[in-house]
């Protein structure tokens, strides 16, 4: 395949959407249901939540990769605690004021 030249058109770029608290709690329950919905049901969610089928079908599959992702990560640990990614949160700080133990 030639190199791209500049009259090939731009690809285009998914939009993503904010989605609002109600899509969200509609899509979860539905998800936490059923990791695969089919078409009809695809539609009827979308239908009800104000979003297009597409959206609905890309939200699920995201959520599934995640999913995985989650699972794959939480055996690891399990297998080996010493791949467990570090927490961020800095160490817990000492109470002011405790007397010091002699």
């Amino acid at each position: 395949k030639p190199p791209l030249e500049a009259t090939d058109p731009p690809k285009k770029k998914l939009e993503t959407s904010d989605l609002s608290e109600a899509q969200l709690e509609g899509l979860t329950k539905k998800f936490n249901q059923k990791i695969y919905i089919s078409i009809g049901e695809r539609v009827t969610l979308a239908t009800e939540l104000g979003m297009t089928e597409q959206q609905v079908q890309a939200w699920f599959s995201t959520r599934r990769t995640k999913l995985k992702k989650n699972q794959e990560l939480a055996e690891l640990i399990t297998a080996d605690p010493k791949i467990a990614p570090k927490s961020k949160a800095p160490p817990p700080k000492k109470a002011k004021g405790t007397p010091k133990s002699t």
